[in-house]
């Protein structure tokens, strides 16, 4: 009877033991959550996880997995660009990567997301690939947090086996799509790790055919058009695809009036790192549009010219995707009529024409809106 005793003693011990182990955080798993960082804005925190890194980007292009890692790649992938915000947590007690998921995909259903994709493990049937599939999905944000917070991602959510759990998510909210990319790793033997990524896709600016008629009257009675038609690889001054039939009738419209001169001018929103940025980003994309009309309809050089003025003509407040999205445009702005002329390249396109002049003033030599 005392063996017994002693044995059940063992026992509870042991289990006692066990039970304090799975609720102390383990080797490398820090105290506290990253200075600087933020929750996202779109799902729960789980019960007691750590954050190790978080960034967002306004304007920025993401790759989301929309199939299983196979040899060097993902078997399919979506592209969006849009407001990008990236968020790795660590959980630091031993839990199922199952039991995490379980209360993020309740999550997901109480906030209106609906799943397109999921995958589970390295299996070929209904398998994620395994440890490629982390180490591919974390790669960019792994590379923009060097150090601690790299390393920490690495350990976590680069599963060595086959414990990894992926869903692909997309809700409509006000103004925006919602796509959000949800991965929970584990280590054999270490606590699981939590990958979320979001891309804000504002929704598209509805414009009505810009006609050669419809953009003759609008430059007639007000002076310049945008065309919200064109758009951009995030960053780049690339055309995406769509730009032939948007530019065609403004091509048209030149054609049949050999004296009519307008400027291409670019517009940012208010969210570049610099001004400098947004000033260099928009003039690269007014004349990549100058030169698309030059070389795909034959515009003579100079009855079009280019320049670029960031963000100093919004047209709305510049504090949401939306905002932004309706200032970052492409304007066409009538100019004096004249003969066309050479316009060499490189040349100084020279000031604003009146109608961009009389929406900004100078500050500290860069472009800035007026108050008026």
């Amino acid at each position: 009877m005392l063996q017994v005793i002693r044995l059940s003693l063992v026992a509870l011990s042991l289990a006692s033991s066990t039970a304090a182990r799975a609720s102390q955080p383990g080797p490398g798993i820090p105290a506290a959550d990253a200075p600087g960082t933020t929750d996202s804005r779109y799902l729960p925190r789980y019960d007691g996880a750590r954050l190790i890194a978080s960034d967002r980007l306004d304007d920025e292009q993401a790759t989301l997995p929309t199939g299983p890692f196979r040899d060097f790649g993902f078997a399919g992938v979506r592209t969006i660009d849009g407001e990008v915000s990236r968020h790795a947590y660590v959980v630091p007690r031993m839990v199922s990567t199952m039991e995490v998921m379980r209360f993020f995909h309740d999550a997901l259903q109480g906030a209106g997301f609906t799943t397109s994709y999921s995958c589970s493990g390295a299996g070929p049937t209904g398998g994620c690939g395994g440890f490629g599939f982390g180490e591919l999905l974390t790669q960019p944000m792994v590379e923009a947090h060097a150090g601690e917070a790299g390393g920490l991602i690495i350990d976590f959510l680069h599963p060595v086996g086959d414990d990894i759990r992926y869903v692909l998510a997309s809700a409509d909210r006000p103004g925006a799509r919602v796509t959000l990319a949800l991965a929970i790793a584990r280590h054999v033997g270490r606590e699981p790790g939590i990958f979320i990524e979001t891309v804000r896709e504002p929704t598209p600016i509805r414009q009505p055919a810009a006609t050669a008629p419809l953009i003759a009257a609008a430059l007639r009675t007000q002076g310049h058009i945008a065309l919200y038609g064109l758009r951009f690889m995030a960053d780049t001054a690339v055309l995406a695809s769509g730009w032939r039939p948007v530019l065609a009738p403004a091509a048209a419209l030149l054609q049949a009036n050999p004296d009519m001169r307008l400027m291409v001018v670019g517009h940012t929103g208010d969210d570049r790192q610099t001004v400098a940025d947004a000033m260099r980003l928009s003039d690269a994309r007014a004349n990549r549009v100058m030169q698309v009309l030059v070389a795909n309809w034959r515009i003579p050089a100079g009855q079009v010219t280019a320049m670029g003025v960031g963000p100093a003509a919004p047209l709305t407040a510049d504090d949401d995707t939306a905002g932004q999205a309706l200032n970052r445009r492409i304007e066409l702005v009538a100019q004096p009529p004249g003969p066309a002329r050479p316009d060499p390249k490189g040349a100084d396109p020279g000031p604003p024409p009146p109608s961009v002049q009389k929406t900004l003033r100078p500050v500290s030599g860069v472009i800035k809106p007026s108050s008026n």
